[in-house]
């Protein structure tokens, strides 16, 4: 791993508001080796936990402010007796795992020591025969969390793809299947088998479909197109829940809708009120009419809680309909990345939490495309004039969409500036909900106006960030602030670099 991506790894980490599980800053404590194992232990079963692909134990870090002060301590040249430390660690944990040891400058006389530490996969990582955790910030012994513990030992295993003994063709509910059957031949038209379809039997179709593995029924299967009775092979709690909350805040109506879920998604959108609302624009009298929600959005949220759903929690799925919102609710942590990869990135996962069921999704309509649906949903909020989709990730996912206008200057922008790209609308919103706004923030408003038109002058840039900025600065403190900025990008993240000249320079992205 080169320097460079090592300090962007620590400046990501750095940028969060505080510490996680799979990570641990330390500013120059002398730890024991013996200890410094039991960290890499608990960070790896954190990272796992956590659904991070690795940890990161890391000296020279300021704990309360994330300020890079340097350290003494020097990770590589440690030695338990005449043993390499690192040797000494590999010998000590169990299963083996590709942990790394790195010493680096950040910055001139401030050098960072640094331990990448891979997930657990399958089974817990144990220093010396214990299993170790991290509970906030605390590391303990894992024995202690028999729950964590049971997560991690069936972490590799995909819910959605494990069968469900004595369940049979006769548990597929027969609307749901031709249904199904239906969508899948219209996605399927051009296909060499197309005029086959309609003379598959049913355990054909549900294995070309990716329901049934060799015939036998999955947990997918059921999910999607099982009878209401066939949750006895699931969950007895396995069940959509739409719920109306009136402008008080009173539940008004509910509703539970059972498996099949392939189903349930249109009978859950046909109890929404998506009624008509008017915008009115400046200077007209002519309202544009909207409707409250887009019902592709609806459809893609529902189906993403669907999909992602960490169904080892047994929890319900829920949609909560309130006066102007829509709010859905998914049990798990956000599985891969973060909302501004999939929004400014276009970013594909490299892995789902039910890649069986995601598939099976695929080939009967329910998901367009992997990886680009919430992409999609700030696009199409953002092209009806609307605020975007908000989420809230802790351990489970919260999105909330927003069926009315919340500021009439910031439709106003959507409305008059249709070059805006999704980057410069995203800092709007947030502008717009009063949300605090940090340095990360503006750095993804222009890497997002690069990826969209290549190159910019700092005049360009200054253009889209200086009506953004904190109104207290003035035009001098603002165009230090953008200076600073574009410093970060391109000397310390490496993200962009200038093809100008130093006085006339022209940023384009550093792929």
């Amino acid at each position: 791993m080169s320097e460079t991506e090592l300090i962007k790894i620590v400046d990501e980490l750095r940028a969060l508001p505080k510490e996680k599980e799979w990570f641990e800053f330390k500013h120059n404590k002398q730890l024991p080796n013996k200890e410094i194992g039991e960290y890499i232990s608990a960070i790896s079963n954190s990272a796992c936990l956590c659904d991070q692909p690795s940890g990161y134990l890391i000296w020279g870090i300021e704990n309360n402010t994330h300020k890079v002060v340097g350290t003494s301590f020097n990770i590589k040249s440690r030695k338990e007796g005449n043993i390499e430390l690192e040797f000494w660690l590999n010998q000590n944990i169990n299963p083996k795992i590709d942990f790394s040891l790195h010493e680096f400058e950040y910055s001139q006389g401030k050098k960072i020591s640094l331990i990448t530490i891979p997930a657990a996969r399958n089974q817990p990582t144990k220093f010396k025969g214990i299993a170790y955790i991290r509970i906030d910030s605390n590391k303990t012994e894992l024995k202690n969390y028999p729950d964590k513990e049971r997560k991690i030992w069936n972490i590799g295993i995909d819910w959605s793809e494990q069968i469900c003994d004595g369940a049979t063709t006769d548990d597929i509910d027969e609307i749901a299947l031709n249904s199904a059957i239906k969508i899948y031949k219209q996605r399927n038209e051009n296909k060499p088998f197309y005029q086959e379809i309609d003379n598959w039997d049913k355990k054909t179709f549900l294995d070309k479909a990716k329901l049934t593995l060799n015939g036998k029924i999955t947990k997918a299967a059921l999910l999607l197109l099982g009878k209401p009775e066939a949750k006895q092979f699931l969950f007895s709690n396995l069940i959509i829940a739409w719920i109306f909350i009136d402008e008080k805040g009173v539940k008004r109506y509910s509703e539970l809708f059972n498996p099949p879920f392939f189903l349930a998604v249109n009978k859950v959108l046909n109890k929404i009120r998506n009624e008509k609302i008017k915008i009115l624009p400046k200077n007209t009298v002519i309202p544009i009419e909207r409707s409250k929600y887009d019902n592709w959005i609806i459809r893609e949220a529902l189906n993403n809680c669907i999909a992602h759903q960490d169904y080892t929690k047994e929890s319900r799925i829920i949609v909560k309909e309130k006066l102007d919102e829509l709010e859905f609710f998914s049990a798990g942590n956000f599985f891969q990345g973060t909302i501004e990869d999939y929004i400014l990135s276009n970013y594909t996962p490299p892995k789902y939490r039910n890649p069986f069921l995601v598939n099976a999704m695929v080939n009967l309509g329910m998901i367009d495309t992997i990886g680009s649906g919430i992409n999609k949903m700030f696009l199409l909020q953002m092209e009806r004039y609307m605020p975007l989709p908000d989420y809230l990730l802790t351990e489970n996912v919260e999105l909330t969409i927003y069926g009315n206008i919340i500021d009439q200057e910031y439709t106003q922008k959507l409305i008059e500036h249709k070059d805006l790209d999704i980057g410069q609308v995203f800092l709007l919103d947030k502008m717009q909900k009063n949300y605090p706004i940090d340095d990360n923030d503006y750095i993804h408003v222009i890497i997002s106006y690069l990826r969209a038109i290549k190159r910019a002058t700092r005049e360009d840039i200054d253009n889209i960030l200086f009506d953004k900025l904190d109104n207290n600065l003035n035009e001098k403190q603002k165009k230090d602030k953008i200076r600073n900025l574009l410093y970060k990008l391109s000397k310390k993240k490496n993200r962009i670099k200038n093809i100008g000249t130093k006085q006339k320079p022209i940023w384009i992205l550093n792929y």
